[in-house]
């Protein structure tokens, strides 16, 4: 009998450090899309706090406890990482765990790395610790949020993964290479 095995979006690729700025994959255990019903927004906020421990996310947001995250993906919409939910009458719930690939970038010069392809102020000051933006990154549609001060993670479609490696992978050469 063939037995399927799960692998990253990245499988293929390994981590790098291209001047000041580290990339990296990041390899969710789980990823959930929750999307409250209408006029169920505060109550699925106050249940999130009590399941997880952080709230539904209010636009431009990803707050966290621990390892678990609520990003806001869009008007309505909601990423939930690492925290397993039970079902709810109240929100539309499906596994994206396979669906999103996810690089960490991490250094000095990462909000000039990210400048050459996101139409975003990243500047600490216009989005600190746990913002993030539903954008462009080079010519794919994605996210981008702020986890620390020199540390965004940045995601796309798993069908785009080895494009968005190969476009950081540029844009750092580019910022390494201005000395």
């Amino acid at each position: 009998m063939i037995e399927l095995k799960a692998i990253s979006a990245l499988s293929d690729w390994s981590a790098k450090t291209i001047g000041q700025v580290s990339l990296s994959e990041v390899v969710p255990e789980r990823i959930t899309s929750l999307a409250p019903f209408r006029g169920q927004d505060t109550v699925i906020s106050n249940w999130l706090m009590e399941k997880i421990g952080v709230p539904f996310p209010t636009p431009n947001t990803a707050p966290n406890h621990g390892r678990v995250r609520a990003m806001w993906l869009g008007p309505g919409q909601a990423l939930i990482f690492e925290a397993k939910l039970p079902p709810t009458p109240l929100a539309a719930m499906t596994d994206q765990t396979g669906a999103w690939a996810v690089i960490r970038l991490q250094g000095a010069q990462v909000e000039q790395v990210l400048a050459r392809l996101i139409p975003v102020d990243l500047r600490q000051s216009a989005m600190p610790i746990n913002t993030t933006a539903r954008t462009l990154i080079g010519h794919m549609t994605g996210s981008v949020t702020r986890v620390d001060v020199d540390t965004f993670d940045v995601m796309v479609m798993r069908s785009m993964a080895t494009t968005l490696c190969k476009e950081l992978e540029h844009a750092a050469t580019g910022i390494a290479g201005r000395g």
